[in-house]
């Protein structure tokens, strides 16, 4: 019989602390997930999130059993998206979520690049902007803002200058001529960006390097979108520089070795790291594994020894889960057929006939292309039947090299979008569309 215990978890967009009964098998994937149906963020950016122990820096892996821990957390964006204006395409709520949480990193000084006096200034106009931001998205008057500047002024700047934020803020949010509540947050992530162009970033301090016979102190440092060294680097206390190991991309896995020991593999000599605690080991593979994932291929894990529940799951039952709010089948062509939910349908317009009744088990709404990296065999396809496919198709199309055989004496025919490639005497083309998957950066 399970047993449920309370895990206490501190939210950004909500001042009451969530106290959520845990079974003992209970992982960190699972309690994200219960959090983002709850707060209604969804599946398609749930994986920019993790639980952060409260009061360190240290994250939980996925398959980490939340009943084994401090039992009290963070629920914080992890993961990086550089370009704003990608997140609030994908969710609201979520980019609103990133915006809360950035802005109580300022306020609370948690934002390492961004430092008292150097951006003093800087820092009373995210606030007075903050104030602004409250007006329009409260719908309270400059009276009441000012009244509760201390909610929006940065604490640094409470303590060093006293009421004077608050008679700048009654001669300033006057003159400001904006009413987009959107466009008032994204100045204050980008002017946030300008100042901290690494947030998010994780370090991991007094790490040993082991070079041969030799330990060395090092700062490992996790920066995806780095602009000189993005990916990861280390800091050397004895040359103190700085030294490129490589971006995300070119990490091959991850191997524990007992005793906090990491071998990092990639394209190179493979590098050997000591951490201080099982904590901090854990977090830094997470954070590599989760921007593997996001930006390299979303169905494979960095470390075996630290899988994702959800994939392994999804592995075990050889398909993919959600790729957008809804429920995504896989469908493929045997070369006679389509099968498609272990039914096979000998046309497309027959599999799509027999899924278009909305409160049927499956509604077919529409069909994605598979992952570049599902491994299919050509099929060959008749001149006719490609004519069929792309007569509707206004978009390019893009041809893996290794999929394309060749003839001798090619004839190439074509009018408006269509351009068809063939051998006399044969009416088919073997080749086989790929849908290549954008990094979470670009």
């Amino acid at each position: 019989m399970e047993t449920f215990e309370v895990v206490k978890v501190w939210v950004v967009i909500d001042s009451t602390v969530n106290s959520i009964p845990c079974s003992d098998t209970c992982t960190a994937e699972e309690l994200c997930i219960a959090l983002c149906k709850k707060y209604k963020i969804p599946p398609l950016t749930r994986t920019l999130f993790a639980l952060r122990v409260k009061g360190s820096n240290c994250f939980l892996k996925d398959n980490f059993n939340v009943l084994s821990g401090s039992r009290e957390y963070e629920f914080r964006i992890r993961f990086k998206v550089p370009v704003l204006a990608h997140l609030i395409t994908l969710d609201e709520m979520t980019y609103d979520y990133y915006f809360q949480q950035a802005r109580n990193d300022v306020n609370s000084n948690s934002v390492p690049e961004i430092k008292y006096p150097d951006h003093k200034k800087e820092l009373l106009g995210l606030g007075i902007t903050d104030m602004f931001r409250a007006i329009l998205e409260e719908k309270i008057s400059l009276k009441d803002a000012v009244r509760n500047y201390k909610n929006h002024i940065p604490k640094v700047i409470l303590r060093r200058h006293g009421h004077f934020p608050k008679k700048y803020a009654l001669e300033t949010i006057p003159t400001i001529l904006v009413h987009d509540v959107n466009y008032v947050k994204s100045q204050y992530l980008q002017q946030m960006y300008t100042l901290a162009p690494n947030y998010l970033a994780e370090e991991y301090c007094d790490v040993q390097w082991q070079t041969g016979k030799s330990v060395v102190l090092v700062h490992l440092h996790v920066a995806p979108f780095h602009e000189q060294q993005p990916g990861l680097r280390l800091y050397n206390s004895i040359t103190r520089e700085w030294i490129h190991i490589g971006t995300i991309e070119e990490i091959i896995y991850l191997t524990r070795n007992g005793d906090n020991c990491l071998e990092v593999s990639r394209r190179g000599t493979p590098l050997f790291f000591k951490f201080k605690s099982e904590e901090e080991l854990s977090s830094f593979i997470s954070v590599c594994d989760g921007y593997y994932r996001l930006m390299v291929k979303w169905t494979f894990n960095l470390s075996k020894d630290d899988e994702t529940p959800s994939l392994k799951d999804l592995h075990r039952l050889k398909c993919h889960g959600p790729v957008g709010t809804t429920e995504t089948y896989r469908l493929e062509f045997k070369g006679d057929c389509y099968q498609f939910n272990n039914e096979q349908y000998y046309s497309l317009d027959h599999l799509v006939k027999c899924h278009q009744n909305p409160e049927g088990r499956i509604y077919l709404k529409e069909c994605i292309p598979p992952s570049e990296y599902v491994q299919r065999k050509g099929v060959r396809i008749d001149q006719a039947e490609l004519q069929e496919i792309l007569k509707d198709n206004k978009s390019p199309r893009c041809l893996s090299t290794k999929d394309i055989m060749l003839y001798i004496a090619l004839l190439t025919s074509g009018s408006g979008t269509c351009i068809y490639t063939y051998a006399p005497a044969r009416t088919g083309l073997y080749a086989s569309a790929c849908c290549v998957l954008p990094c979470a950066g670009e």
